[in-house]
């Protein structure tokens, strides 16, 4: 196996842990964005679930946290590879 196959197939990983991270963010938005709507279409009180909506934008800030990691990842291996010619 070449340094370029190696450089492949990270690169490959790589773009998958992204599109992850960032299909858990849409979920995670998605189920934000959800919960108001259900709350008033239940007619429940504005305390109902808020529990839930803060958990839930907590979850939403720790991925986009990941999601800068993984930027940051990105970069240091592409800086790597040019650095290795690849």
């Amino acid at each position: 196996m070449t340094r370029l196959d190696v450089g492949e197939a990270l690169a490959a990983r790589l773009f998958a842990t992204e599109a992850a991270i960032d299909q858990a963010l849409a979920s995670a938005a998605s189920l934000a964005a959800a919960l108001p709507v259900a709350r008033v279409d239940a007619w429940l009180s504005a305390t109902a679930g808020q529990r839930a909506f803060t958990e839930t934008a907590a979850t939403i800030s720790a991925l986009a946290d990941a999601r800068a990691h993984i930027v940051q990842t990105h970069h240091t291996l592409a800086a790597l590879a040019r650095r290795l010619g690849l």
